[in-house]
């Protein structure tokens, strides 16, 4: 029995490389280490699976019910029934492989299934029952990575319990805490990026970049191909190149109307002194995002979430500040943000005929106490519900975040009936902030690891003592893996 590692970073492949109960599974294909070198299997992946233990329709079903990720990287919809029956071999392909090696744990090189090809190898886990395990970046602790373990999906995970470092939560904690106070953007994911390139205009010269360079680059790539020679290509290359430059300028332009209509719409701010009850206010996440799918999973969706809350009772007025994330066309590494598939003209008109009203993005959600005593946020899995859990506040919550039961976290999905909302999840508990704090300390403490490569932050941190503490912290974790499940 063993365990295979999806995607390992360099590090990763360094330590484990003469190991023979871990396999790797990368963009060259399957690899194992037979006592004297580490050589790939000669299993001929695109060929026909050779069993099908598991009905079709069943993982049809499952992956149509991660639609959002399929739009996300995928936009010529008329092909989807084509693309799912490629994705369905694959998954049984890799179902077998799985299945011949005895793999009993893959440990994922990022933090949440967001991207096509951890989606087929996480169903391919699924469906021998392989312990999944993702390394989760997360902002109460920068620079750390907390092992997640699931079994069928990601409504299963839970922080996996056991001891790989020496690292205490509690200054973590505390620095995080104190830079909220301060009114200071998460460490990672809160600063946004200036200058003209990321706004529409920006947005506009990177399509015209695109369609122009995409000749050169595509002459210059079949070059490279000769002068190298012919390799074969990855196993997940036939996912890639499924959004044209057109797509993108379509949803550039959809964003900007979208934009533009929530700008023109914005209502003032209410104040304490004229709200007779507390408000509900939706603070909305960046889209498209894994934060929003598929950890937001039947909750991710801000128009869903209104219809709830109204289906639950809540009748008066709800507030919607959008994120200033929505505002960008272009981000540094993943270029075209995408955000015109989440947000529409539409999606805001719907918003208003719920009865919401929109706050500017720049509105600050915070936990002083003089400026939260009227409105309750609801976030699909958002930082701002450790936050002001370790201020003693409450929060609503649609989606499933890691930090799923942690103190002042309320759950829509358990809330019976909403005619009001609880003046007690606006006013500070101290006993709620002390639970939240040892909540997270119970589930941190000496259980995360470095995160020298930027998994979930695109911060790369490989200085010589972060990647010494790194290789102890992986290894402790794949030899406690292989000691418990293999």
């Amino acid at each position: 029995m063993s365990i295979v590692l999806f995607f390992p970073n360099e590090h990763m492949q360094s330590l484990f490389e003469k190991n023979s109960k871990v396999h790797f599974f990368d963009e060259h294909g399957w690899s194992s280490y037979n006592g004297y070198v580490r050589e790939y299997l000669e299993v001929d992946l695109n060929g026909v699976a050779s069993e099908f233990e598991t009905s079709p329709t069943v993982v049809i079903r499952r992956l149509r019910e991660y639609g959002p990720l399929w739009s996300r990287w995928i936009a010529k919809g008329d092909q989807y029934e084509l693309i799912m029956r490629t994705a369905l071999f694959d998954i049984y392909r890799i179902s077998n492989l799985l299945r011949m090696c005895g793999i009993k744990v893959a440990v994922f090189n990022t933090g949440v299934v967001h991207h096509v090809d951890t989606l087929i190898f996480e169903q391919a886990c699924q469906l021998q029952n392989v312990k999944q395990l993702f390394l989760y970046s997360i902002n109460v602790m920068h620079g750390r990575l907390l092992p997640l373990l699931q079994t069928t999906g990601i409504l299963s995970r839970t922080a996996l319990i056991v001891h790989c470092s020496n690292v205490k939560a509690t200054p973590f904690i505390d620095q995080f805490l104190e830079n909220k106070r301060k009114q200071g953007t998460p460490v990672v994911g809160g600063g946004l990026p200036k200058g003209l390139r990321y706004t529409y205009l920006g947005g506009v010269a990177e399509v015209w970049l695109s369609l122009l360079g995409g000749g050169v680059r595509g002459l210059f790539a079949k070059f490279k191909m000769v002068k190298d020679g012919f390799k074969p290509k990855s196993f997940f290359s036939k996912y890639d190149d499924f959004y044209g430059v057109l797509d993108f300028y379509r949803q550039i332009r959809q964003q900007k109307i979208a934009i533009d209509y929530y700008k023109n719409n914005l209502s003032v701010k209410p104040s304490a002194d004229e709200c007779e009850s507390i408000r509900l206010l939706i603070a909305a996440h960046y889209q498209p995002e894994a934060t929003s799918f598929p950890e937001g999973w039947d909750g991710g969706n801000n128009v869903d979430t209104t219809i709830e809350l109204r289906r639950k009772g809540y009748e008066d007025v709800i507030y919607y500040k959008e994120h200033p994330a929505s505002l960008y066309y272009i981000f540094p590494i993943i270029r075209f943000t995408r955000i015109g598939m989440a947000r529409s003209r539409d999606y805001f008109t719907q918003l208003q005929a719920l009865h919401c009203k929109f706050l500017d993005v720049n509105f600050q959600l915070t936990i002083d106490s003089a400026h939260i005593s009227w409105y309750v946020p609801v976030t699909i899995t958002g930082t701002i519900a450790i936050e002001r859990a370790l201020a003693g506040l409450c929060t609503i919550v649609t989606g499933n975040p890691w930090y799923k039961g942690l103190p002042g976290v309320i759950l829509l999905s358990e809330i019976e009936t909403l005619y009001t909302v609880d003046v007690k999840w606006a006013t500070p508990d101290p006993s709620v902030a002390a639970d939240a704090h040892n909540f997270l300390r119970a589930i941190l403490d000496n259980r995360t690891i470095a995160n020298p490569t930027g998994i979930g932050t695109g911060v790369v941190l490989q200085t010589d003592s972060i990647l010494v503490e790194y290789n102890s912290e992986i290894e402790s974790l794949i030899r406690y893996l292989l000691a418990k499940f293999c």
